[in-house]
């Protein structure tokens, strides 16, 4: 009999199966005839009770021979996951009845758990053997890795991506399972970060895999820009290339005029939209208290949404009064006061607008519209931190309550679109000083239930909060330096030296893509964001 086979290639899938099982059921599918129900369900150890012909399994995990099944289930039955639920006289038939012993019923937390255990039972035969395999054109796993890989599917989102560095081989990114999870992108200025994430946001544009939220700091994304990695090259803009498709909101309104763009809306943010919690938010970075917002919810309480308002126009004396009336504080009143000035500071804010422009943000992705929002060529960090706190929270809100909605109905039409929402120069919002407060620290950790993706664009990865890094499934890194690349590599468990990868990358095209989600990591030479790439996905020249 041979022995068991524990490659990263029949990891990958495993994997898959459990992936796909998972999706089926979180998302409460019902065009395969697979059965399915939970025991222990609130517990650490939930059971997913599955019942289906075997087909239909092979199927729903895409599985190319039979013998790939059989092996699933073997190697779940060695990581004691696989409990048998059929009777003697069904064993050998079609007919399947089973348990999974999971860890949760959030998809990533299981596939986490799920390669942890992987590795700690597989033999160290298995991981020699994966580390001394030479890859060449002839050997090279189609299955090996499913989000990037060198299979062309066109009617499951695959998307051309670049080729690989030593042979002649295109390398394709299923777009899909991509954005079911996080993805980083980092590396030094012209290191092709922003080339690269043009290319992905397009593709989403392309595929309508998903709807795009673009917070774009520097102006890159919506409309022409210059290259920095190819002089005198101008890049064109997502709003040119997908113009029935994407939403422009600018808080440049000069920068908008010099540059020429055309369609973009203004937006501005009124000061009687601004909730206590919104402050919250961005407390740490404007340096406000927890005493000091019980007495903002005491203001809120009192003059509703003009709360900031009336604040910043009461002398000392109105505050004292204030305060003996409704038992506030008033040192922390008028220290609360002189902070919520710098809003002043902000050139879109105003005491009242006559439109919500959030909500129109969140109109335009609901129905199907891409969004960039473009803060100008000099940005104004607290407006960045407060305008993306704002939008997201309330997406968060919006999203949390369509999925219970679509608990309750069983209905998928009630799931909301999937959404990648993208931040650039990320350690602002994602360093540990802010991000335990702000609203990127649940939208990371729940992703999988939320529908909601964040993919995050970074220079510096030192400086984001080492413990989200791991919320990363995917990432992907140009050049870095000593630090940064430490930082990044930092928790990452690999069958190959990361480290000595990363030298192989050697001009602004190659890029490292690894994590959690690429079973075997690989350095990609990046197809150009140029004129051949716009006539392919249909725009011209």
């Amino acid at each position: 009999m041979p022995k068991p086979s524990w490659s990263s290639a029949v990891k990958q899938r495993v994997s898959r199966f459990l992936e796909e099982l998972l999706s089926y059921v979180l998302d409460y599918r019902s065009d395969l005839q697979v059965g399915y129900r939970w025991e222990d369900e609130y517990s650490d150890r939930p059971k997913l009770i599955v019942q289906a012909k075997r087909r239909f399994l092979e199927k729903l995990a895409k599985l190319e021979k039979q013998d790939h099944f059989y092996e699933i289930i073997n190697r779940l039955k060695d990581l004691n996951l696989y409990e048998e639920r059929r009777g003697v006289s069904l064993r050998g038939k079609d007919d399947w009845h089973f348990g999974l012993k999971l860890w949760s019923k959030d998809q990533q937390k299981n596939l986490r758990e799920f390669d942890k255990e992987w590795e700690y039972k597989r033999p160290d035969k298995s991981r020699k053997l994966d580390n001394n395999i030479s890859y060449s054109p002839s050997s090279i796993d189609n299955n090996l890795n499913i989000i990037l890989n060198n299979r062309h599917d066109f009617y499951q989102q695959h998307f051309f991506i670049g080729k690989n560095i030593n042979h002649n081989i295109n390398y394709y990114l299923d777009l899909a399972r991509l954005f079911q999870k996080n993805i980083g992108i980092f590396g030094n200025p012209s290191s092709g970060k922003s080339c690269l994430t043009r290319l992905l946001l397009s593709g989403i544009l392309q595929k309508q895999s998903a709807v795009n939220l673009i917070f774009d700091l520097h102006s890159e994304y919506g409309w022409d820009n210059i290259s920095r990695v190819q002089p005198f090259t101008i890049l064109k803009g997502f709003r040119q290339i997908f113009a029935d498709k994407v939403d422009i909101y600018t808080l440049d309104s000069p920068s908008k005029k010099r540059r020429g763009v055309h369609d973009a809306k203004e937006l501005y943010l009124s000061y009687d939209q601004i909730e206590v919690e919104d402050i919250q938010l961005i407390s740490p970075f404007l340096g406000i208290s927890e005493d000091m917002l019980d007495n903002a919810q005491i203001l809120s309480t009192q003059f509703g949404y003009s709360w900031i308002n009336k604040l910043l126009m009461m002398t000392n004396d109105e505050i004292q009064t204030f305060c003996e009336q409704k038992r506030g504080d008033k040192n922390l009143l008028i220290t609360l006061q002189h902070k919520l000035m710098r809003l002043d500071g902000m050139e879109n804010a105003r005491a009242v607008v006559p439109h919500n422009y959030i909500s129109q943000i969140l109109q335009s992705l609901v129905s199907g519209n891409h969004v960039v929002v473009e803060f100008g060529y000099k940005p104004n960090i607290l407006c960045y931190q407060l305008i993306v706190n704002m939008v997201c929270r309330r997406i968060n809100e919006f999203y949390t309550r369509q999925i219970e909605k679509s608990l309750n109905t069983k209905n998928p039409l009630d799931i909301p679109r999937p959404l990648v929402i993208t931040i650039e120069d990320a350690h602002h919002l994602l360093n540990s000083h802010v991000v335990k407060h702000n609203i990127f620290n649940p939208l990371l950790r729940k992703s999988s239930q939320s529908y909601i993706t964040l993919l995050a664009v970074e220079r510096y990865p030192s400086k984001i909060d080492k413990e989200l890094l791991s919320e990363f499934d995917t990432c992907i890194t140009g050049f870095l330096n000593e630090e940064d690349r430490n930082a990044m590599l930092a928790g990452f468990v690999a069958n190959q030296d990361l480290s000595s990868m990363l030298l192989q990358i050697n001009s602004p095209q190659n890029m490292l893509f690894f994590g959690s989600s690429i079973i075997k990591p690989e350095v990609v030479q990046i197809r150009q964001y140029d004129n051949q790439f716009y006539t392919e996905i249909g725009y011209g020249n």
